[in-house]
């Protein structure tokens, strides 16, 4: 069985564009720091020439939360279950997502940091080419369709 709130997104996330006239932000408030685009929990960045990605992680302790890299995938899961001592109150939470990491980030050096607010920080540098400013290159054109 979905939970509301996920049942809520999907719902509104099938719906026309045009329909939705409040953005989602509004619907699921987050943080002005982790502001998302289109709904989405965190968007990863790429910045000058470090790859970031930030996430609230307020609702977990950092026992209950691990992030694992393998083939281009980043994997973030957080995973709380807290029952009382009288039985009558049952908590559960879990958050899972994954997201591609460019082929031009140095996996190897992948940085994971948790302040103690919460805010989970993901970074690693970005491999830049270098470019032969000594040796003259072509540069094609490309023809944009209209």
């Amino acid at each position: 069985m979905l939970s509301l709130p996920r049942f809520t997104r999907s719902l509104l996330d099938s719906l026309d564009d045009d329909f939705m006239v409040c953005p989602m932000d509004y619907v699921f408030p987050q943080s002005q720091r982790f502001r998302s685009l289109g709904g989405q929990l965190a968007v990863p960045r790429i910045t000058g020439d470090k790859f970031n990605l930030d996430l609230d992680m307020r609702q977990f302790d950092p026992n209950e939360i691990s992030v694992k890299f393998d083939q281009n995938s980043l994997q973030i899961h957080g995973k709380r279950e807290k029952k009382a001592d009288d039985g009558h109150q049952y908590e559960y939470r879990e958050y899972v997502q994954h997201f591609t990491v460019p082929d031009n980030v140095v996996h190897e050096q992948l940085k994971c940091q948790m302040d103690n607010k919460g805010y989970l920080k993901i970074e690693a540098p970005v491999k830049v080419e270098q470019i032969d400013m000594d040796k003259p290159r072509q540069i094609p054109i490309e023809f944009a369709k209209k």
